[in-house]
């Protein structure tokens, strides 16, 4: 049977989805909460003229720094922020200066600064895209909007970044990676297996994460957890107050409706305030990049993995019911790394979670062995299917210099050759050979090159390095980035005791001894 629905219909069930939430419904807040967030407003109108950085006048380098950041698509006001780069520079200044710290002293985030065009946006791998929970939104607002989240974003970042913010967590804050996440777990997981033990760890998946936070809640963690007031809390709070969203589908967009909860998705300050509101997980869950949650363990016997993973599953359980966050059993995943014949069952709210023997987590592909096999593959076909793009575009270069094709295949192809490399750079020479291949077919095809042509005379040529050296140069450059970290930082202790057996390596020590090639 076929069932045909019209577009108001879906959009409909889609609002009802991403914006009503009618599926979800938060349980009510105490009233503890509610009394201490109103006691932290008032503290915070007091301290309106206090920290410099919670409470100064916005400075004119601030407002500088803000012309031609962002993307230019326009929001529910229909301008884009071309109008402002494209104005006079000193006259559009002193305009924003003015109203911009007119909102800012004020402690006021106006209204129709707090309207969102919602753009569906369809998740990349979902066998079936006949459900709303296939898609995912991205909030699009005024363009004055937009420049002023650029301000107020980099200031509460500042103050989050001051006060050492969770160092397990590694997204949106400076000098944290997804590099850094994925070195994390894996380091773990590696040492465990070459010192004889077990390892294994669970991936966990919320529902629709920033779409789920509550707003009463994060402004009392705001207050209270980390400590910030004045005008920065007032300018938080009515950010997240009153807002309203509508839906936009290809060209057509939907009714306006109040969005009551998250923290818009496509904001500048929407994922700081996410990762605030998540950073009072259990201490057992890491690494934690924005809404990717992993908890691993490594123990003695699988006896101990089991008990260590499933404590770490509860824990989260009931912090998920107390932040009103959904953890969804049948997306969890578990791994257990080494032997593929062992079984782990652990349970979530009854339902079994499920056991892979690979898992893609921040866009790495992590195998049971760690040996990344998979992963080169995954790789080297990403690699080519951008090639194909590139040259679709430029129809085989004809008339694209050569320089243009190499910056080209540097900014559009590589890329995807190289993302998270020191984290599974301790690969086979067959893999080695297999991106080697891959880049040689790319810099052929971007130079008009002839098949037969010298792998080293296009390398020469284009002024690319072989992967080899290009390998060993971002294992140098990672390297360099951690022990610059803190004596504290988890990767800088873990470094400090990373190992090896034979040459099986964990990709710290991998990375110590490339730089220690290098120098």
């Amino acid at each position: 049977m076929v069932y045909l629905f019209e577009d108001e219909e879906i959009r409909t069930e889609l609002e009802d989805y991403h914006i009503r939430r009618t599926h979800m419904q938060q349980k009510e807040v105490e009233q503890s909460i509610i009394k201490e967030v109103e006691q932290f407003t008032c503290v915070a109108r007091e301290m309106a003229d206090g920290d410099a950085i919670m409470s100064g006048e916005i400075l004119d380098s601030e407002i500088d720094g803000t012309f031609s950041e962002g993307s230019d698509g326009a929001g529910p006001d229909g301008i884009s922020t071309k109008l402002i780069d494209s104005a006079d520079r000193t006259v559009m200044h002193d305009c924003l200066k003015v109203l911009w710290n007119k909102a800012w002293c004020n402690g006021c985030f106006a209204r129709n600064w707090k309207m969102e065009n919602r753009i569906i946006i369809p998740k990349p791998g979902k066998e079936n895209y006949n459900e709303c929970n296939s898609y995912r939104t991205v909030s699009v607002t005024a363009f004055v909007s937009k420049r002023f989240e650029c301000v107020t974003s980099q200031r509460l970042m500042m103050v989050l970044q001051c006060g050492h913010f969770d160092v397990d967590h590694f997204a949106y804050l400076k000098k944290r990676s997804a590099t850094q996440a994925l070195l994390l777990l894996v380091e773990k997981v590696k040492k465990g297996i070459l010192n004889g033990e077990k390892a294994g760890a669970v991936f966990f998946y919320f529902s629709d994460a920033f779409g789920s936070v509550n707003r009463t809640r994060l402004l009392h963690k705001i207050g209270k957890d980390f400590g910030i007031t004045g005008r920065l809390f007032l300018h938080i709070q009515s950010f997240l107050s009153e807002r309203c969203a509508r839906l936009k589908i290809d060209k057509s967009f939907g009714d306006w409706f109040d969005s009551n909860e998250g923290t818009s998705a496509g904001t500048r300050l929407g994922p700081l305030l996410f990762i605030m509101y998540i950073h009072d997980v259990p201490k057992c869950i890491a690494p934690k990049f924005a809404d990717d949650l992993v908890s691993v363990a490594v123990e003695k016997d699988v006896e101990s993995v089991k008990e260590q993973l499933q404590h770490a599953v509860r824990r989260l359980i009931d912090w998920s019911r107390e932040n009103d966050m959904v953890l969804n059993a049948s997306k969890t995943k578990v791994m257990f790394f080494g032997n593929t014949n062992v079984e782990i069952k652990l349970i979530v709210d009854g339902a079994v979670i499920e056991q892979v023997n690979s898992y893609k987590y921040l866009g790495v592909i992590l195998d049971t062995a760690l040996d990344f096999c998979t992963q080169v593959n995954y790789v080297v076909g990403k690699t080519k299917r951008a090639l194909a793009k590139v040259l679709s575009l430029i129809d085989g270069r004809r008339g694209v210099p050569v320089q243009t094709g190499v910056n080209l295949y540097k900014a559009l192809v590589r890329p995807h050759m190289e993302y998270a490399m020191p984290v599974w750079a301790n690969i086979s020479d067959k893999d080695v050979s297999k991106l080697e291949e891959v880049q040689c077919q790319s810099l052929k095809r971007m130079l008009g090159a002839k098949v037969h042509s010298s792998t080293a005379a296009v390398e020469v040529i284009s002024g690319v390095y072989p992967v080899r050296i290009r390998k060993r140069e971002l294992c140098c450059r990672e390297y360099i980035r951690i022990v610059c970290l803190a004596e504290d930082h988890p990767l800088v202790q873990l470094m400090a005791c990373t190992t090896r057996v034979g040459m099986r390596f964990c990709p710290l020590e991998y990375i110590r001894v490339m730089n220690w090639r290098e120098s």
